[in-house]
């Protein structure tokens, strides 16, 4: 009895160096830029995120809002806060809605914008280090190409 053949999956001898390359570039990153700021300053990539997110809403936002914001689930949100909020100086001030005692309003405190403001010149200049190798057109051409890599948010 034959069996069908399967169709021939379609190759291209770029697609694995693309993959490869991308690994690579994604390391360079977490070497020159991510360790910076857990070396020099003891906080992971994940904290630095919450911690900018914060900052551009000075009035807060719920756990459920800064999770969706970070990328995370509530539950990983919620262990971030909790050792963030045990530090000897507070990053984060968590705090009961009034009205709702269910409903909690996460804050970065002025340790967490102390802690940014120290940090932040050394970061933006690693990036702009990483990201001067680019002509400013390469660095939209390729924004644009690795845009197209990504998927996109379902429409609600």
């Amino acid at each position: 009895m034959k069996t069908a053949e399967a169709a021939p999956i379609p190759f291209s001898p770029e697609a694995p160096a693309l993959v490869l390359t991308l690994i690579n570039a994604g390391y360079l990153i977490n070497q020159e830029i991510i360790s910076y700021m857990e070396n020099e300053f003891g906080i992971s990539e994940g904290k630095f995120v919450l911690l900018m997110a914060l900052k551009t809403m000075p009035k807060g936002c719920s756990i459920k809002e800064l999770a969706a914001r970070v990328g995370v689930s509530v539950p990983t949100i919620s262990v971030m806060l909790s050792r963030m909020r045990a530090q000897t100086h507070p990053l984060v001030a968590v705090r009961r809605m009034k009205g709702d005692a269910r409903e909690k309003r996460v804050t970065i405190t002025k340790d967490g914008l102390a802690l940014l403001d120290q940090l932040l010149p050394g970061h933006f200049k690693r990036v702009m280090d990483f990201a001067g190798r680019l002509t400013p057109d390469e660095q939209k051409e390729l924004l644009a190409l690795l845009d197209k890599l990504l998927p996109k948010p379902e429409a609600k």
